[in-house]
């Protein structure tokens, strides 16, 4: 019984020295100290990306305008008319965005028609845009411009699904007894 006890004991002291190594940093098999990390490359700085959003006259007419509107890195633009003097607010890009209805756009020249003014008026557009990021640019871009009066005596104009509009012109050179 002694022997017995004796190589209980010697077999407890090997699991014990095996335990007491299994836990230490070193480990049994693995003497090499844990690999380090490599260490992640500095992300490179991404580009400013330039914008650019401008707007021309190209014609007015009597109760229509074409502009040119020149836009880089614009995705989305709207605008706002107003007659010239009537608003002294300062629209800003989420103002004219709120009140309007957003178009697409491409990068480069785009042509906005806006109908529907009235003959002889001055107008002030504003044109304000949404970067490609979906952020307002905060600048905008404004044109001025006048509508010409009628000139024929009769003009028919605003022609639609629903109906028209004239305006007649009654000569003022001639009098009748």
């Amino acid at each position: 019984m002694k022997k017995f006890i004796y190589n209980l004991s010697r077999i407890a002291m090997m699991f014990a020295v095996v335990a007491m190594v299994a836990c230490s940093d070193e480990g049994l098999v693995n003497n090499d100290p844990e690999p380090k990390p490599e260490p992640k490359p500095e992300p490179e700085p991404t580009p400013e990306l330039e914008f650019k959003l401008e707007a021309e006259l190209v014609k007015a007419g009597t109760s229509t305008a074409e502009l040119k509107l020149t836009t880089l890195n614009i995705g989305q633009y709207a605008y706002s008319v107003d007659e010239a003097g009537a608003n002294n607010q300062e629209l800003t890009p989420d103002i004219i965005f709120a009140l309007g209805t957003s178009y697409e756009c491409k990068d480069g020249d785009n042509t906005v028609v806006i109908e529907g003014l009235a003959p002889g008026k001055s107008y002030v557009v504003t044109f304000a845009g949404a970067t490609v990021e979906d952020e307002f640019y905060e600048k905008t871009a404004k044109v001025e411009l006048t509508t010409g009066q009628f000139t024929d005596e009769l003009t028919i104009y605003d022609v639609n699904y629903s109906g028209f509009s004239m305006h007649f012109n009654f000569p003022t050179d001639k009098v009748q007894p």
